[in-house]
């Protein structure tokens, strides 16, 4: 053997066993106990090309453009949760894309690490090569950087706390809180209103109530606050949480403020709720008898029975329970049609300064001539917003016709209803139906005379507000015909109204939760909804 060929043969063995080093110098652990490794490739541009491009990047760096100088750097997690690597700095391959990748030998189902498991700096996978090779080459294997932004949440601070949990309220704590929303929901009109909290303590216990009033959308609101209290109970922090909301007029099928001794309610039908702030007279024999279908509610300590004959239990008459002697709601000493700091468009307002006559038509469009008056109607559309026909003055408003629209009528002095007043969509048939009609009246509202509405039933659709007197003119007639109100009916009194009507009211289930425009409020809050629970709030990493 010659001194060349030794030296290439001695150099040879030099090259081999460095070789055999670098791979031993490798270190590939297998998973444990058979649980899957999961491994996060990224993409790196280089600074400088280095020998990892012709050892990791094998045939991928030779397809990808020419200048395109990566390599493939990994981390491989051995336990059962995943590794999340941060990303330096990602570039584009010859698709102009950015690509993350990451091989998941039966990846599985992500569980949150912990943030000491968070890697800053990416460290060269302990990939086997033939698994390198693979993944390299296999775009089957690859993931968009959407698809792993799904697969890792961001970080902890977009983790929502868990929702509190609910605990029953104590008898004794609930008896308390009805009773304080009780007081309050009487009493929030004369509240401080720059006072939102009120704080007390109940059986060594300390409590605090905070008030938020909701802001109206629109004239068809309807106000309500909400009321949350809440305490600390064996280190806890416990609320609840109510709302109120303040009582419009409408919200009742009748609203009687002084009942006349002259009148008793006979042979009446009331689908709905009914108040009176003074004692109310029944006439009821063995074959007739009246039927109140909601709650009724008095101010007076009793029900005047002393005309009736026999005997007739309570019960079949109020089907929806008897209150006496609850607080009276007052009727507003004034009534504005809309608040002065309320801004209307002027297709929204018309006003009448003499006794006119007003015809709705079920297009959406009214007509109006003089009382007495020879001139021809004229005629103009509602508003698609809300609509005020106002009487200034002593101006009489006669109405009648289909309505359809939103429309509040208002005269100081008297309405009356020539024929049927009804909407153009039934709200009994549709009960999403956006017709509303308010009568309101600062002194009465009137049933005109039977040779004016004709002869049989009488059909009104509309929440009904007379501050004085709801009257039926000549109602000694004997028409034996029905005064039919679908909505409400709220009045100083009432006239008597048979034998010419017997009187059916059903109640407008629509005005639970809206008025018509404007419709007058009472100075009345009440309870809405309450679950009686405690809310048991917890830090957001308990």
């Amino acid at each position: 053997m010659n001194r060349s060929l030794a030296t290439s043969v001695f150099l040879s063995i030099v090259l081999h066993l460095a070789l055999i080093l670098a791979l031993l110098s490798i270190k590939y652990e297998p998973p444990i106990n058979g649980q899957p490794s999961v491994v996060y490739f990224t993409l790196q541009q280089l600074d400088d090309g280095d020998d990892l491009r012709d050892q990791h990047a094998g045939e991928t760096a030779s397809n990808e453009s020419a200048d395109a100088r990566i390599s493939i750097e990994a981390t491989e997690r051995i336990d059962t949760e995943p590794t999340i690597v941060e990303v330096d700095e990602i570039v584009s391959v010859s698709e102009n894309r950015a690509i993350e990748a990451t091989e998941r030998l039966d990846v599985p189902t992500y569980t949150e690490p912990t943030q000491s498991e968070v890697l800053s700096t990416p460290v060269l996978a302990d990939t086997p090569p033939e698994g390198r090779e693979s993944l390299l080459d296999n775009s089957d294997d690859l993931t968009t950087i959407a698809e792993i932004d799904r697969t890792i949440p961001p970080n902890y601070s977009d983790f929502v706390p868990p929702a509190p949990e609910t605990v029953s309220i104590a008898h004794d704590q609930q008896v308390m809180l009805s009773e304080r929303f009780r007081t309050w929901a009487e009493s929030y009109d004369r509240m401080d209103q720059s006072e939102l909290s009120i704080a007390w303590e109940y059986e060594g216990q300390g409590y605090t109530a905070t008030f938020q009033r909701l802001p109206v959308r629109s004239d068809t609101d309807i106000d309500q606050v909400i009321v949350e209290v809440s305490t600390h109970e064996n280190g806890k922090t416990l609320s609840t949480e109510m709302r109120m909301k303040r009582l419009a007029f409408s919200n009742f099928a009748q609203f009687v403020d002084r009942w006349d001794p002259n009148v008793q309610i006979h042979d009446d039908e009331i689908d709905g709720r009914f108040h009176s702030n003074s004692e109310i007279y029944l006439g009821y024999s063995r074959s007739v008898k009246p039927r109140f279908h909601g709650k009724v509610t008095t101010a007076a300590r009793k029900i005047n029975t002393a005309n009736s004959r026999g005997q007739v239990p309570r019960d079949e008459m109020f089907l929806g329970g008897l209150e006496t002697g609850v607080r009276r709601i007052a009727l507003p000493k004034h009534y504005l049609p809309f608040p002065g700091d309320t801004t209307f468009h002027e297709d929204q307002v018309q006003y009448f300064e003499e006794d006119t006559r007003i015809t709705f038509y079920p297009d959406g469009t009214y007509g109006w001539q003089p009382i007495d008056s020879t001139a021809p109607q004229q005629r103009r559309a509602l508003s698609g917003r809300s609509s005020y026909i106002l009487g200034v003055d002593k101006a009489e408003l006669h109405v009648k016709g289909v309505i359809k629209g939103k429309v509040l009528v208002y005269s100081p002095q008297r309405i009356i209803i020539e024929a049927d007043l009804v909407y153009a969509h039934d709200p009994k048939a549709t009960p999403d139906a956006d017709d509303y009609l308010g009568l309101v009246s600062g002194k009465s509202i009137e049933i005109a005379d039977s040779d004016v509405t004709g002869p049989g039933d009488l059909l009104i659709h509309a929440a009904i507000y007379a501050k004085r007197r709801f009257v039926i003119r000549n109602y000694r007639a004997r028409e034996n015909a029905t005064l039919f109100i679908y909505g409400s009916l709220t009045a100083g009194s009432v006239s008597a109204t048979e034998p010419r009507f017997s009187t059916h009211i059903q109640f407008d289930k629509r005005l639970k939760n809206m008025r018509p425009p404007s419709f007058p409020m009472t100075n009345r809050y009440e309870l809405e909804s309450w679950d009686r629970m405690w809310q048991e709030h917890r830090p957001p990493f308990h």
